[in-house]
């Protein structure tokens, strides 16, 4: 989510409008305003999805209007939101832009609307001031997550964007019920001591 930048200088960029105000409707139409106008943005976004390339609450240069290229970091709208997340792919006919935070394995539903790109994100502040992003992380699972993915669009749209929701799906589920098992435990283990303690000091 946008929120607007403090701090900048106003020869190089202006700070972004509070877009995390607006509606996906209204939030098109401005990009469209800001991508005809060739704007240089300044946008703070919240998350953990970019780590570590971009930090939750990192102030970044959104360059509007520019077109996204394979491992670029794009700006765009999805559903009532402004997200910052990478190329990964791009289909050979230009039917469809896959991306991905660079914290995670699998990408994001397809993007088949060009309209809903806003631009190219050009560079991330750091201590010594804006730098250009980072080189996306890379591993066995991150290449095998793309692949099948990439695998299922070719299929089709409609079966690549469902296989994506069931995997994105899955992923939550394979985290979540490890995550409130651990917890379980930890609860279980730190009662017997709490008790314990107490008894031992009344």
């Amino acid at each position: 989510m946008a929120r607007r930048g403090t701090g900048l200088d106003p020869a190089v960029t202006e700070p972004i409008p509070a877009v995390h105000e607006l509606s996906g409707e209204r939030l098109r139409a401005m990009a469209g305003l800001w991508k005809r106008s060739a704007r240089e943005l300044v946008a703070r976004f919240s998350g953990s999805s970019m780590l570590p390339t971009i930090p939750s609450g990192a102030e970044v240069v959104v360059r509007c209007g520019a077109a996204p290229g394979l491992n670029d970091i794009i700006a765009f709208v999805r559903d009532d939101r402004l997200v910052v997340h990478r190329v990964v792919a791009l289909s050979a006919s230009g039917d469809w832009i896959l991306t991905r935070g660079d914290a995670w394995a699998i990408p994001d539903p397809p993007i088949t609307d060009p309209g809903c790109i806003l631009g190219l994100v050009t560079g991330v502040r750091g201590r010594d001031g804006f730098a250009a992003p980072g080189v996306q992380p890379r591993s066995l699972g991150r290449r095998l997550g793309l692949a099948v993915c990439v695998a299922a669009l070719g299929m089709g749209h409609g079966v690549g964007r469902r296989f994506i929701r069931a995997l994105t799906l899955l992923r939550r589920w394979l985290i979540a019920i490890p995550r409130g098992y651990a917890g379980t435990v930890r609860r279980r283990v730190a009662g017997p001591r709490q008790r314990g303690g107490r008894s031992t000091t009344s």
